[in-house]
């Protein structure tokens, strides 16, 4: 399956800028429909953090950490979904290609 990453800062500022992505529930809150699911909401890292060889311990020393997305990822089957500014580059980050 392609697919690709979208990120916002929230759930709520998912919707605004895409209110076809969701449908309103018998409970009142919203849902993403057409294939999407809501894949994270700590983000996703981009760039993956570098690490020290591990020890002989199995210790490992953090040399850069992570580069994370905003918080809210959503995982979408469709390509152009109007929101290429929130697009997560390069394709394939988390093993999603």
């Amino acid at each position: 399956m392609i697919g690709y990453f979208y990120a916002y800062a929230s759930k709520a500022t998912c919707r605004a800028a895409n209110p076809a992505w969701f449908q309103e529930g018998e409970d009142g809150e919203h849902y993403l429909t057409g294939g999407r699911i809501e894949y994270s909401t700590r983000g996703v890292a981009v760039v993956a953090a570098v690490v020290t060889e591990p020890d002989e311990e199995g210790n490992q020393t953090l040399i850069t950490p992570a580069e994370m997305s905003a918080d809210y990822v959503v995982l979408t089957p469709h390509e152009n979904d109007a929101s290429a500014s929130k697009l997560i580059a390069p394709v394939g980050v988390q093993g999603f290609a």
